[in-house]
């Protein structure tokens, strides 16, 4: 079974964040140093409530970027 990178990226990075014992606030952190390019772009341009939430966070960055059309731009 094929899985889409942006969906393979996110679970890699759940298990990190549950391996690390990472709490809410440093999974935050941790995702918002990660963007790179566009991702930084459009990460930059959310609200500070946008981007301090985890769920929030990684909804708008998967809206935006999570196709295999974009895949390259985080």
């Amino acid at each position: 079974m094929m899985v889409p990178s942006a969906l393979s990226s996110t679970v890699h990075f759940e298990d990190c964040a549950e391996l690390s014992y990472w709490d809410y606030r440093t999974k935050v952190l941790v995702l918002a140093s990660i963007p790179r390019g566009a991702a930084r772009n459009y990460y930059i341009s959310l609200s500070e409530s946008e981007r301090r939430d985890y769920e929030t966070l990684t909804s708008r960055l998967f809206q935006r970027f999570g196709s295999s059309k974009h895949q390259n731009l985080w």
